[in-house]
């Protein structure tokens, strides 16, 4: 029995059929009209981001119109997802940043240089605004370091929340000792206290320094959870706790013999 086409399998026909970058932009455009309505937005995601796969793929895309793809069309994707479900959005986010860096890392040279630093300018912008943290990771993904990145993460690190967690992080990641060894530590050890956080955890390791332990164990990150009857410190958390914290006392040991 024949089955009538449905838009996702309309929309994939065109997908696999599109030899343009016209035609692969209206396949992104299309698909993000169905984001939108949140219509099985999660395959319509996988959609677009066939469509950028191609388009990266494609030969003979002129340097500048290569820029202004990924500025106007990759990028927002990269820092902001539209997605309802947060797994999802996070899922999603990191998938459209490996397509962004892969695309970089595959243009010739001079061409990536000046791609690259179009790219980079343009993501300054999200550092300002509440796509901050999400910014900062794409930046040390794409891995190049000038001063006006270190000093732009900087500002954001000053920040008490993620996205200054992930700016240490990132800063971290681009190499401690070309951004101020001694300035990132301090600032990562004052935010300790704070909630665990996957960009303090990132720029601990990438610290790889001993005296990162102490404060590590004096922090809030291993407090039981508030609220337990009867003041009880329930036995999967000690458990969870004690487990992390000789991880984390492991890790940066081995990695401070490393350095």
């Amino acid at each position: 029995m024949l089955h009538d086409s449905t838009p996702i399998d309309e929309l994939y026909a065109q997908l696999q059929a599109a030899t343009t970058p016209a035609h692969l932009t209206d396949v992104i455009h299309r698909a993000a009209v169905h984001i939108t309505k949140d219509e099985a937005s999660d395959d319509y995601d996988r959609v677009r981001l066939g469509a950028f796969v191609t388009l990266a793929e494609l030969p003979k895309i002129e340097g500048d119109n290569v820029a202004q793809l990924i500025v106007d069309e990759l990028l927002p994707l990269c820092v902001e997802s539209s997605l309802a479900d947060a797994n999802i959005k996070l899922f999603s986010m990191t998938r459209y940043r490996d397509v962004l860096t892969d695309w970089l890392t595959s243009l010739d040279e001079p061409e990536r240089t000046s791609v690259r630093a179009t790219v980079i300018a343009a993501l300054f912008s999200y550092l300002e605004g509440p796509q901050a943290e999400s910014a900062s990771w794409l930046l040390a993904q794409i891995g190049f370091r000038s001063q006006e990145s270190v000093d732009r993460l900087w500002r954001v690190a000053e920040r008490d929340d993620t996205a200054g967690a992930a700016a240490l992080a990132a800063l971290a990641l681009f190499g401690p000792d070309s951004v101020g060894r001694g300035r990132l530590r301090e600032a990562t050890h004052r935010r300790l206290p704070d909630r665990f956080s996957m960009g303090l955890l990132g720029a601990l390791r990438r610290l790889a320094d001993p005296a990162s332990i102490e404060p590590i164990l004096r922090s809030s990150w291993f407090e039981p959870p508030e609220g337990d009857a009867g003041g009880v410190t329930p036995v999967w958390w000690t458990v969870t706790a004690y487990a992390t914290r000789s991880r984390l006392v492991h890790l940066l040991s081995n990695a401070a013999g490393d350095r």
